[in-house]
Order: C-alpha cells, then sequence, then structure tokens
C-alpha cells in the first residue's frame, strides 16, 4: 500500500501545500515521501512509499522515464511485471531498477492506454507526458485501489488515494453530499459510482481511465474493461472444472508472492481465506 497525490493548476501551486497533503497519507507509505514538481510549478506529484518490490531509492516515486518525458506516480502492485518486463526487454526497453512501477512508465511509453490490457494486477495511478501535455488517469479494474479526485475553487484540479488529503486542499470544500447520505441511510448507496460523501470529491470508478490536458480540462473518460459474463465454457465437466479452477488459483496465488519483503497474511477465518493461505503456505516449501 501507498498513497499519492497530484495537482494540475493554470496558477503556480505551493509545494508545501502538496507535501502537507502528501503527509495524510503517511500511514499508506511510511518508507519515503517523494515529490517532484514541474519547472513552471502548475503540476505536482506527490508520493508516499511502502516499498515491496526493489527496496532501492532508485524505485521510490514520483518517477521519471530515462528521458524525461514521462512521470508518474503510483499506488499499487503488477503482478505480470516480470512478463511485461521480459516483454517490453525484447521491444527495446531497458531498465534501471527492478521495480513493477518502472514496468508501468514503460508499458505506458510502449503502449500507451492501450497498456491497461496488460495489467495484472491493483493499482490507481497517474502519468504526465511532458510532449503530448496530456495526464493520464486510471485505476485497477475491482477497485482494489482507491483513487479520488475534485477541481478547487481555483480551477485546480487535484488527486489522492484518499479524500482526506483533498480536503487538506484550502479549495476544496468538506460540505456533505446530502443525496448520496440520503442514499446511504436508505441502504441504496454503494461504492462503485463516482459519488462521494463529499460533494466537492469524486471518485475514478473501477475499470475507468481518464485524461485530462494541460489546462486541467478533461478530454476523455471511459470504462476500459468490463467482465464477459458470456464467455462461459458449457463443454467441461465438474472434475475438470475443480482442476482448472485450482490451477488458476494457484497461478494467482504465486504471482502475488512476488516481493523483496516477508510474506505474510491476514485470516478472516472463512474458507476462502484459509484456502489462499494453505496455497500460500504450500508455494513456500
Amino acid at each position: 500500500m501507498c498513497g499519492l497525490v497530484a495537482l494540475l493548476s493554470s496558477v503556480p501551486i505551493d509545494s508545501g501545500l502538496v507535501i502537507r497533503m502528501r503527509d495524510r497519507l503517511i500511514h499508506r507509505g511510511p518508507d519515503h515521501g517523494g515529490l517532484w514538481v514541474r519547472d513552471d510549478n502548475k503540476l505536482a506529484f506527490g508520493h508516499r512509499r511502502l516499498a515491496i518490490i526493489d527496496m532501492s531509492a532508485e524505485a521510490n516515486q514520483p518517477m521519471q522515464s530515462g528521458d524525461g518525458r514521462f512521470v508518474i506516480t503510483y499506488n499499487g502492485e503488477i503482478y505480470n511485471y516480470l512478463e511485461l518486463r521480459a516483454t517490453l526487454a525484447r521491444l527495446g526497453h531497458t531498465f534501471r531498477t527492478g521495480s513493477d512501477t518502472e514496468v508501468l512508465l514503460a508499458s505506458y511509453m510502449q503502449w500507451g492506454v492501450e497498456c491497461l490490457s496488460r495489467l495484472n494486477g491493483m493499482f490507481a495511478f497517474v502519468l504526465w507526458d511532458a510532449v503530448e501535455h496530456r495526464l493520464f488517469v486510471a485505476r485497477d479494474r475491482f477497485g482494489e485501489k482507491p483513487l479520488f479526485w475534485a477541481r478547487s475553487k481555483d480551477g485546480c484540479v487535484a488527486f489522492a488515494s484518499e479524500m482526506k488529503a483533498l480536503l487538506c486542499h484550502p479549495g476544496i470544500s468538506d460540505a456533505t453530499n446530502d443525496d448520496v447520505l440520503g442514499k446511504y441511510v436508505a441502504g441504496t448507496y454503494y461504492e462503485d459510482g463516482p459519488e462521494t460523501f463529499f460533494r466537492d470529491i469524486q471518485r475514478l470508478p473501477p475499470a475507468h481511465a481518464m485524461v485530462f490536458d494541460n489546462g486541467g480540462s478533461q478530454l476523455r473518460f471511459w470504462r476500459y474493461w468490463t467482465p464477459n459474463y458470456d464467455a462461459i465454457d458449457t463443454s467441461i465437466g465438474d472434475s475438470e472444472a475443480v482442476e482448472r479452477f485450482r490451477e488458476l488459483l494457484e497461478r494467482s496465488v504465486r504471482m502475488r508472492m512476488r516481493a523483496d519483503v516477508a510474506l505474510g497474511s491476514s485470516l478472516s477465518g472463512g474458507l476462502d481465506s484459509s484456502t489462499l493461505v494453505g496455497f500460500l503456505a504450500k508455494l513456500r516449501e
């Protein structure tokens, strides 16, 4: 778990404000606090890091591409980063770290927004392209990693992993969204849409992405993935289905064991978590 903040404004941004917003997320990333500010002070990224893959300082964020064109601040883990790294290396990319962050950055450099279809992981990120003057924002397919955004009174567009960081901005109000509050009381509110309990703050829904121009205008908002509920293989029997599910689950657990720190688990006591820990124990042998 890491924490990110990003601000895009038509007027210079106070770097001290970015740091205060960033450090409201220190509980998400106690290992390092990073800051990147564009030369004109109108774009800034902040990051709190919990180091999991590649513990070195070279893997800290925000991270820039070698030529300085791209900058990313990112929270999550790309489980298939080793496979993507190998593919990108064959396509001519070189890497200075062992991090999945650099692989994510290179994936965008290679495939643009279409990189999202290649990512197996949980993620939320904000990425700047200094040549196209575009800000690309995306969240993982099931919304495992949170991402909220707001537009301040002076037009600044701000993004953060948690709403408390956005509320640190003096131009973003903590006024209640009464419609959402009413839905919550009535039991009809679900946390998969853009609305939140705060009138000024929106949630980027799961499996969605956005693009903004240099002035902070939203150019595109789209859902990049939807489950295909019709892709059902009715030709297999029960025993084959069980075996196929076991193989998929084992592969999933194995990929999530990729880490440069000790592995752990949090058990609820249910059959699902017990099964996962059983696979974890087996694969560690």
